[in-house]
């Protein structure tokens, strides 16, 4: 059986190498962190030793055309076959929502903190990509051919 992380070392020793010496999760276990313009909200469950982080994209308005939820959605497969998360739809507020999710369970340090990183550039990655004319085309020529790798999908 592998031992579990401590969520208040990890927090705090990454913290110090943020320069903020006093991070910590909350009261609900949960932290909201800002790395330049891409906030990360993050709850941790200590009944399932794991980290679950989000951030929020963008909005995302209501639309008929399916281009825009098939290049979505083709996307998001790529980026769940990879192990870089998910992007959800929040359909009340109309906005796209990035999950992904860290046990704790034989957690190192380094590990956490890459983690931390990684969905950073990934959220970022995502804003960029929704934000551009390729994907909100109604053509698909601007998405990879169907025969291709799933890697090369833009994630």
């Amino acid at each position: 059986m592998s031992t579990v992380a401590d969520p208040k070392i990890l927090f705090s020793e990454f913290g110090r190498k943020l320069g903020i010496p006093d991070l910590a999760l909350d009261e609900n276990n949960a932290i909201r962190l800002s790395f330049d313009d891409i906030v990360i909200d993050a709850q941790y469950n200590p009944e399932k030793k794991h980290l679950v982080l989000l951030s929020i994209l963008g909005d995302f308005p209501a639309t008929n055309n399916a281009e825009i939820y098939a290049n979505l959605l083709e996307v998001n497969l790529a980026g769940l076959l990879v192990g870089s998360g998910a992007v959800g739809l929040d359909r009340q507020e109309s906005r796209l929502i990035y999950v992904d999710h860290l046990s704790f369970e034989g957690l190192s340090q380094e590990s956490f903190e890459e983690f931390f990183r990684k969905s950073v550039n990934v959220a970022e990655a995502w804003r960029n990509l929704i934000a551009s004319p390729e994907f909100n085309s109604t053509s698909s020529s601007s998405m990879p051919p169907p025969d291709e790798e799933f890697a090369s999908l833009r994630v």
